[in-house]
């Protein structure tokens, strides 16, 4: 009494084809009285919903979750050390850069067993708030690669045993943070962020990259984007600890590499290639 009729979709047989429109997937089952209940219907001939259906949809941000943790890294003398928080392969894109500026980096810091055979560099973009130091930040130091404004990238390393540890613009607000995994643990990251998604720059390579497939660059720089305007509006920015969170400037005073530098760095990477 008080109770409207079925729905059109439901079947009048318990046993017949699916008893609702949507019922195949699990999203619309009902019983015979027409209500909905808030657990899937127990009732004979109602089919389960199962993960296999090709029609279902798996929130696979639910998934990256699940799997994500706190990727620690650092410096080879330990005086600095920090963590990547809630580090995963859905919200960290993981890719190996063989750009120039990488590598005269490596090189020269005197780090270029950091490098892999092809001269490439190991890394994953993330959040800046996703970076906590834990010890060692009055050990950082800063350096200025290419004298570009449109490179304005630092690049950060202990100034104590001079490992290479991270990428970020000259200022928080533009919001881009590329950690370096080569000082972290193998298993570890490949748990947290999965295998390399390919190559970037392999125009700087030395030696063969026939066998490596590249990453979509495209993709990588428009999440990076994304990234970029959600924490300019959210403030997000504010929460990276290398930076003033008023000016947004860098808490280190950048040096500059200097012309013959960087021309001796590149005269070991042509050196190393052959």
């Amino acid at each position: 009494p008080g109770l409207r009729s079925p729905l059109p979709t439901l079947r009048r047989r318990a046993r017949a084809r699916p008893r609702t429109a949507r019922g195949r997937c699990g999203l619309l089952l009902l019983h015979r009285s027409g209500l909905a209940p808030p657990t899937p219907c127990q009732s004979p001939g109602a089919r389960r919903s199962s993960p296999k259906c090709g029609r279902c949809r798996i929130d696979t941000r639910q998934l990256n979750t699940a799997m994500a943790g706190d990727l620690a890294f650092q410096c080879q003398c330990s005086a600095v050390q920090g963590k990547l928080r809630n580090a995963s392969r859905g919200a960290n894109a993981r890719f190996t850069c063989y750009c120039d500026d990488c590598q005269v980096f490596a090189h020269h810091l005197g780090h270029a067993a950091l490098l892999d055979p092809n001269g490439g560099t190991d890394a994953c973009h993330a959040s800046t708030s996703q970076l906590e130091i834990l010890q060692g930040t009055d050990h950082l130091a800063t350096l200025k690669v290419a004298n570009r404004p449109l490179r304005p990238v630092l690049r950060w390393y202990c100034r104590t045993c001079s490992t290479p540890l991270f990428n970020t613009y000259d200022n928080a607000k533009l919001a881009l943070f590329g950690l370096i995994l080569a000082n972290t643990a193998p298993q570890q990251r490949d748990s947290l962020l999965g295998p390399s998604r390919g190559v970037i720059w392999r125009q700087f390579a030395t030696g063969d990259l026939s066998a490596r497939k590249d990453a979509n660059i495209a993709a990588i720089l428009i999440r990076l984007v994304g990234r970029q305007i959600s924490a300019r509006f959210s403030g997000d920015w504010r929460g990276c600890p290398l930076f003033d969170q008023v000016s947004g400037a860098s808490i280190v005073v950048p040096l500059q590499l200097s012309t013959d530098e960087r021309t001796a760095a590149q005269a070991a990477i042509t050196s190393r290639a052959f």
